[in-house]
């Protein structure tokens, strides 16, 4: 007998992966998902039935009909959100895939003091603003004096400045707003320091003193 060698090839579909099937993403960005499905001879395939996917929390990562994610919010440590995808069959489901999808903090990209240069007198006061750019997941910062810690303090979450003595001329302090999110970035404020000028003066009168006359001989 003649043997006659036969190739099985499998059309249907027998598997059903999503590429990636772990990843990071950060805060507002979005990543387009793959389904993957193949047959038994591992060769992909299409398939004619609706594929339908689902996220395991949707206030941290959402995901679009064609598998389109974007991130929410930050997950928590070691608990991914898990993106389903399901080949169904009316109410059945043939084939499940998922993926694991860890969303990071965006971290700051600028951050800006303002105003950048501030004229007190001695236990005057002034607030300054630390703006961190819009896209960043944690716009915290921690203030602190850079230089000339004798004549200016500062409180480290609201940024309020306070004079404590007369700054050398033109030698300033120099204040600082510095990010919390691991971006280490930072910015200053310069701070002159004068002294308190005297607003009101007054004259004491000596008793039985002549100011007429004194006033007429120097007329």
């Amino acid at each position: 007998k003649a043997e006659i060698p036969v190739t099985v090839v499998f059309t249907h579909a027998q598997n059903l992966a999503i590429d990636p099937a772990a990843f990071n993403i950060e805060a507002t960005q979005t990543k387009q998902l793959e389904a993957v499905i193949t047959n038994l001879n591992d060769e992909e395939v299409e398939t004619n039935k609706p594929i339908v996917w689902s996220s395991s929390d949707t206030s941290k990562v959402t995901v679009g009909e064609n598998g389109l994610v974007e991130a929410i919010a930050v997950t928590e440590e070691n608990n991914p959100v898990i993106i389903t995808a399901r080949i169904m069959d009316g109410e059945n489901v043939v084939l499940e895939a998922t993926s694991e999808v860890t969303v990071k903090a965006t971290l700051a990209e600028s951050v800006t003091v303002s105003p950048k240069n501030v004229t007190l007198e001695i236990d005057g006061t002034c607030t300054l603003t630390a703006t961190v750019n819009e896209l960043a997941t944690n716009k915290r910062v921690v203030w602190s004096v850079e230089s000339g810690a004798e004549y200016v303090s500062i409180n480290p979450e609201t940024g309020e400045v306070t004079a404590l003595d007369v700054t050398p001329e033109e030698a300033p302090a120099v204040v600082k707003a510095t990010t919390v999110d691991g971006s280490n970035l930072s910015d200053t404020a310069e701070v002159i320091v004068l002294a308190t000028l005297a607003t009101n003066v007054e004259v004491a009168l000596v008793e039985g003193y002549d100011y007429d006359t004194e006033l007429k001989h120097t007329e």
